[in-house]
Formats: structure tokens, sequence, C-alpha cells
């Protein structure tokens, strides 16, 4: 399930509802926050409208809604979205009270480096996501989208992730999870039955939790130190 800001704000459709509950048990407001990797700028457009804090989003391509969305927030284009190059932030040393960053990790040929430039220009808080590697679809004969995709570098689980975070000298918050996988609604929607069965049949395995959910990404909250 995702966050819709508004049906007509295409931008707003990739906000993941359990990315949305982690940010906000971080964000109290007034924060100002860092969106590292924003793509096209749906998380950015979100806290600057909704939750009381200034937030700018940077990435290594520019995207076709970052002017939609600078409109919408009637701000300058500059004021909210910057392209980086070679992975460096454009701000200085703890300019940011808060960071967050959501599947960029993976991508990164040297995460260490990577994060310690986000924690550089933060004063305070860092949040990110990254698919959870930990093999837990293999008994049923699935597999999550991030094993496939070749522009992921680095395959993380809990433990690698959390040593990353205090190799980089953050000390652990808390984690969660995100990006649910129902696995009763993938079989049942491919079953040859009348939908109002299919429909009875989902609700009861639910309600019975005989096929518990399961997270794609794993979050992280840490503090620096």
């Amino acid at each position: 399930m995702s966050v819709v800001l508004n049906p007509q704000d295409e931008w707003g459709r990739s906000l993941e509802e359990h990315r949305v509950a982690a940010v906000k048990k971080l964000l109290v407001g007034n924060e100002t926050v860092l969106d590292y990797g924003c793509g096209q700028g749906a998380y950015v457009a979100y806290l600057n409208r909704y939750m009381n804090v200034k937030c700018v989003g940077v990435d290594i391509f520019f995207y076709e809604k970052w002017p939609e969305i600078a409109q919408h927030l009637s701000m300058n284009l500059e004021e909210v979205f910057q392209v980086i190059r070679d992975g460096v932030i454009p701000y200085p040393n703890d300019f940011f009270d808060v960071c967050l960053s959501f599947e960029v990790l993976e991508h990164c040929p040297d995460p260490h480096k990577t994060l310690s430039e986000m924690v550089r220009v933060t004063r305070s808080y860092l949040m990110v996501s990254v698919p959870d590697c930990e093999d837990n679809l293999k008994e049923y004969g699935l597999a999550y989208h991030h094993w496939t995709d070749r522009s992921h570098v680095n395959l993380f689980t809990a433990s690698s992730i959390l040593e990353l975070f205090r190799s980089a000298g953050l000390d652990i918050l808390w984690t969660s999870q995100a990006f649910k996988v129902d696995l009763n609604a993938c079989y049942w929607n491919h079953v040859r039955l009348p939908r109002l069965l299919k429909i009875a049949c989902l609700t009861m395995t639910r309600w019975l939790r005989l096929c518990p959910p399961l997270f794609g990404s794993i979050v992280v909250a840490g503090r620096k130190s």
C-alpha cells in the first residue's frame, strides 16, 4: 500500500507507508532534512507540505518532476533540489538536522564513503532503508526483485547494515521494516476461483495468519555520536 498525497499528484504515488511511519516516528517538526537520492522527489514534497520541515532533495540525476514539485511548494527549484557530482553533497558540515536515504546504499560501490558523506552534513539523526537480502522467500520458490537488479552492487542484511552504521560512528536508535510482501494475496489472486470466493479465502487466511507478511526492506535510524 502507498500513501498518496493527492490523486492528481503523480509524484506522490511512490510514498511507501512503512517508510512514512518511520519518518513520522523520527521527526517532530521544524527540522531541516536532506533526502539523499531523492529520485522524483515524493518524500521531499510530502515532508515540506505536510510535516512542517524544510526538506531538500539531492540526486545524481535531474528528474522531470522536480520543477513541478518546486512550483507546487512555491519555492525556487534550487532551494528544493540539487544534482550532486561524485557523491559530494554541496552543503557544509552539520547543515541538516536529519538525513534520510531510501534504497540508495545498495547502488553505491563504496557504501561506507557514501554514508560518511551523509554523516558529514548531518547534525543529529540519519535514517536509511535498504533491500533485505536475507533469503526468506527461498522456501516459497520466490525471490525479491532486488536479487535480480543488476544495479545493486551491495546485498545487505540486518546485521551488515547495522555494522555499516556503527562503522560510520552512528548509534543505533531502532530498526523497522518496509515494503510488505503479502504472499496470501499473491496466491489467491492466481487461483482460478470466483472473485467473491477468492476474496473470502484471502480474508480468512489473513485472519488466521496462516502466512504472515514478509518485508522487502530494512529501515535503520541512527544518531550521530
